[in-house]
């Protein structure tokens, strides 16, 4: 069952507020669609319960909690049982017409909190569909798939009248950061990221991962385009 735009529209300008998403799962449980309402309310309840909680313990969460505090114990015995639950009604997720209704699928999809919160594609489709996705979507996070670290070297250095760059065999490779994106891209210094070219690759020494920026911009340059910034 498609969710009125006018939800859609609610939950994808504030993303962070569960309310609108709630709501929707009102509206679909009083049309009949009791299962999807059940997992947007499952996987909301999942991110407050889990808010704060580091990804890599969600699924161990007997290491952070007190086997003598009944508080933590009923916590821990909630979200075993919102998991579980999670996992039952996962099916949903498969469900592409839940979300991108006649839009192109991207490569792969991620649900959090009852709805499409990441993606991953190619740059040519973001930048064809992208402010079209984040319309029909709660988009937080994108993963461009044909952009390589090592490409990210001149990063910071991009400005909208340079986005032309030498790739690492000398040619002038002006595909790998569009220059609709260049806007978006902080405005650090160089020297926060170091390189050495060791037979011919980029081997980055920075803790950070050096394509997040460009995935932000990506997603920033395409909520403008749909005017939600």
């Amino acid at each position: 069952m498609t969710i009125p735009t006018g939800f859609i529209d609610a939950i994808c300008r504030d993303p962070d507020d569960l309310t609108p998403r709630l709501v929707a799962a009102d509206w679909l449980e009083e049309h009949g669609d009791t299962a999807r309402a059940e997992f947007i309310r499952v996987q909301c309840e999942l991110a407050e319960l889990l808010d704060g909680v580091q990804p890599h313990h969600h699924h161990s969460l007997d290491m952070i909690c007190d086997p003598d505090s009944p508080e933590d114990q009923a916590w821990k015995h909630r979200v075993w049982k919102l998991q579980e639950r999670e996992r039952e009604l996962s099916w949903i997720t498969s469900h592409s017409d839940h979300c991108f209704g006649l839009l192109p699928l991207p490569d792969d999809w991620t649900f959090r909190r009852g709805f499409v919160e990441e993606v991953a594609c190619s740059k040519q489709l973001w930048l064809e569909h992208g402010p079209r996705i984040v319309r029909a979507a709660p988009i937080r996070v994108v993963r461009v798939t044909d952009v390589k670290p090592w490409q990210t070297i001149n990063l910071y250095s991009l400005t909208t009248e340079s986005h032309h760059r030498v790739s690492e065999h000398g040619n002038e490779d002006d595909s790998v950061f569009p220059e609709e994106w260049t806007d978006y891209m902080p405005q650090k210094s160089r020297t926060r990221w170091h390189h050495s070219l060791t037979k011919g690759s980029y081997w980055l020494k920075s803790p950070d991962d050096p394509l997040s920026d460009l995935f932000s911009a990506a997603l920033a340059w395409a909520r403008k385009e749909a005017e939600y910034e």
